[in-house]
């Protein structure tokens, strides 16, 4: 019982006490942590308090292990909505009404390290980004900016995630008026991370709000700004996709562990293109369910918070003794800490005549 006290009721206030030590490690000094005050029922009361726990945190634990599950099934579920997007399938009822054809002039073949594009429905085409928007890089960073007198507010690769912008965080860099017009970021551009350890993490891309403005963006982050033939979102879900992702794990693979990215790379990369008119229709499908299941999250999420909460509440009322009914024949706390005493009292004054006893060395 002194365990689960400790362990999930009281060590967040202990360490939020003065007491706490130290700037690197943090630690506790002995003589705090022993005068620290513990509630103590009856050794019986205990028992009950302990096996009733154990089966309500057993329960706990089961249910947070069927809610990881739900979490997982989300993202998977997410995955699904997308290839069925970029296959055809999510608007091949829309096709039917609306077949519209793209032209097929000035097309170019794919870059021949990617392999076996996926089949794509009639009146699509296969195309490289950089036909059909505008790939550029981003500030490196040196100590010469510090000299230049225009500062703007400029994203890193901490700023960009998976369909996420984090902007808590934002810092500022020098810039010339010469790479000002490369560089500016405008709402809808596309950002992609070059480079990580981790080919998971690597292509990560987030869709620009413009909620700063002016702001920039780092050379280890690549712009992708789109033209008339592809909307931002299209582009965004496309590199979302499995297929998308399959595409970029491709041209990034490395044999040296440190997977990258670049203009050129991310310039040959494939995308299927569609007229605007089912690309609207696509982007429109896919939030759609992307709104439902993001309900679904929510409602997760809630459920997560309240088994935090009912482990929080079933320990506060163990530790107030409301979880189980006190017995009356149950022997007083009061008298188990007098035994206690009497007891570590014993053994003092039995260590202390055993050390009067030694006999000397010779």
């Amino acid at each position: 019982m002194l365990f689960i006290f400790l362990l999930k009721k009281e060590i967040a206030n202990l360490v939020e006490t003065e007491h706490l030590h130290g700037s690197t490690m943090k630690h506790i000094n002995r003589r705090p942590f022993l005068c620290h005050k513990v509630p103590l029922p009856p050794l019986n009361e205990q028992r009950r308090i302990v096996e009733k726990l154990d089966r309500i945190m057993e329960r706990l634990r089961r249910a947070r292990d069927e809610l990881s599950h739900i979490k997982k099934l989300i993202a998977r579920y997410k995955q699904a909505v997308l290839a069925a997007a970029f296959r055809g399938d999510l608007t091949a009822d829309w096709r039917e009404e609306n077949m519209i054809i793209l032209s097929q002039k000035n097309e170019k073949l794919i870059d021949s390290f990617l392999e076996n594009l996926e089949d794509i429905p009639d009146g699509w085409l296969w195309k490289t980004t950089e036909q059909i928007a505008e790939i550029t890089g981003g500030l490196t960073k040196n100590q010469n900016r510090a000299k230049l007198e225009k500062r703007v507010p400029y994203l890193r690769v901490a700023n960009v995630y998976a369909n996420e912008l984090r902007l808590d965080d934002i810092s500022e860099i020098g810039i010339s008026e010469t790479e000002w017009n490369k560089v500016k970021l405008k709402k809808d551009d596309l950002l992609i991370v070059e480079g990580n350890g981790s080919i998971d993490q690597v292509g990560r891309v987030a869709l620009w709000d413009g909620s700063i403005d002016p702001c920039v963006h780092q050379n280890h982050l690549i712009k992708m700004r789109v033209g008339s033939l592809l909307l931002s979102k299209f582009a965004l879900y496309w590199l979302l996709s499995p297929s998308g992702r399959n595409a970029i794990m491709q041209v990034a693979s490395s044999s040296s562990g440190l997977y990258t990215l670049s203009i050129s790379k991310i310039s040959a990369l494939p995308i299927p293109l569609c007229s605007i008119e089912e690309q609207k229709e696509i982007v429109r499908r896919v939030e759609e369910r992307f709104a439902k299941i993001d309900k679904i999250e929510q409602e997760y999420q809630k459920a997560v918070k309240l088994c935090d909460r009912l482990e929080q509440a079933t320990l506060a009322k163990a530790f107030r003794g409301e979880l189980v009914p006190q017995d009356p024949n149950d022997e007083p706390a009061s008298v188990l800490l007098e035994r206690i005493r009497a007891e570590r009292q014993a053994q003092s004054q039995g260590k202390a005549t055993k050390s009067r006893r030694k006999p000397k060395a010779t």
